[in-house]
């Protein structure tokens, strides 16, 4: 955390020193954040628990009404690209506009979002360990399908290695975010009208799981023109 501070404020002094920090946004956010134990894991990787999805989002933007602020909602990555299109004067996608939300928006006229009912879905395929969550702002339900248990025992060589993995059939958890906010007590989706909800919004996305529980399974093959580009981020 030291390290990125630091970094960050070298940017914003050049900025400064440039005459350019009062006419650019700014985006500081994180792609996942890290387990320290409060579940019995650490890092990141397959866990679902808040302390590993949750992500800081600081924004800067003279397109802001007012300065300093914070919203109470729910937002994700995919929700990022829209205030900075917003705040750079460009036009917004009809396919972002459809399926993500304006921060500057938020912001700036908060009456015109209500959030009450948003639901966000992530999912995660590593190792041959699938899951997914279903968010909205007060319940989670957690899903763990199958995991592929040749790709697991090829990596981990014995289940015990990783205790929460499931195996033979898909298990799901709902917390009851506006009561268990650290996730300490699940309960079951069907004796919980929110864990109900959220179940039904599961199946709905089925397909959509499916492929994003996917990734990270097997091997994927790279083709040239990637592999350039990543080799030129170092």
């Amino acid at each position: 955390l030291a390290f990125a501070d630091h970094e960050l404020g070298r940017l914003f002094d050049h900025l400064r020193g440039a005459g350019l920090w009062d006419e650019v946004t700014v985006a500081v956010t994180a792609d996942h954040a890290d387990a320290f134990g409060e579940h019995g894991a650490y890092r990141h990787a397959f866990h679902m628990w808040d302390e590993v999805l949750r992500v800081p989002l600081l924004l800067r933007s003279p397109a802001f009404k007012e300065r300093g602020g914070s919203v109470d909602r729910l937002f994700g990555h995919h929700d990022l690209a829209i205030p900075l299109l917003d705040a750079a004067g460009l036009g917004v996608p009809d396919e972002l506009a459809l399926h993500g939300v304006s921060i500057l928006q938020e912001m700036n006229d908060p009456a015109a979002y209500d959030a009450k009912d948003r639901i966000l879905v992530q999912g995660a395929g590593v190792h041959g360990i699938r899951r997914a969550v279903v968010r909205s702002r007060t319940g989670k339900l957690v899903a763990h399908f199958p995991t592929q248990e040749g790709t697991f025992m090829r990596k981990f060589g014995s289940r015990a290695k990783v205790p929460s993995a499931v195996f033979g059939k898909q298990k799901r958890l709902f917390f009851d975010i506006s009561a268990d906010p650290f996730e300490r007590n699940p309960l079951s989706p069907e004796d919980h009208p929110e864990g109900r909800r959220l179940s039904a919004d599961l199946a709905r996305r089925g397909r959509l799981m499916a492929l994003m529980t996917e990734a990270g399974v097997g091997p994927r093959r790279i083709d040239k023109q990637l592999r350039r580009r990543l080799e030129s981020l170092g």
